[in-house]
């Protein structure tokens, strides 16, 4: 008897779906509200739901992986946005400053500056998002498989 390898493949589409999708919303999110102080508060509030309720309600359903992936990216996303809030207020405003004096408009700021400054805390962040996500649908599918008997 061979083994099942679906759910691990099921697994991996899952994070690297929700990682991806949460690397361009999270970046995108972070880069506007990092002058903000206050600003990524809001951002926690999903953090106060367990990621087995929601993704335990997804089970009720059939769990295909865009659904799954879409539970995943709702619980994982804040973390990517606080830490990419976090690289963006690292980064120095004079050099942002001295590329707008040059006259580079705001996405050339953000795509020439700002992104290469803070690159390496949203990379780390993506990494982390992944491996939460993969964990937590890997415990999630094997519930699931207990409880419903499919996958």
């Amino acid at each position: 008897m061979s083994p099942d390898w679906s759910p691990l493949w099921l697994s991996l589409r899952v994070s690297a779906s929700a990682t991806a999708v949460s690397l361009i919303l999270g970046v995108w999110i972070g880069y506007l509200i990092r002058g903000k102080r206050g600003a990524a508060g809001w951002i926690l509030v999903p953090l106060a739901l367990p990621p087995t309720i929601v993704c335990a309600y997804f089970l009720v359903r059939d769990l295909t992986w865009p659904i799954a992936a879409l539970a995943a990216l709702l619980v994982a996303m804040p973390f990517l946005i606080r830490a990419a809030h976090t690289a963006f207020r690292a980064v120095d405003r004079n050099f942002e400053n001295a590329a707008r004096g040059l006259g580079a408009s705001e996405w050339r700021v953000f795509w020439r500056v700002a992104l290469p400054l803070a690159y390496r805390g949203i990379l780390t962040a993506a990494a982390i998002v992944f491996a939460r996500v993969f964990t937590e649908c890997a415990a999630v599918l094997i519930i699931a498989v207990h409880l419903t008997g499919r996958t």
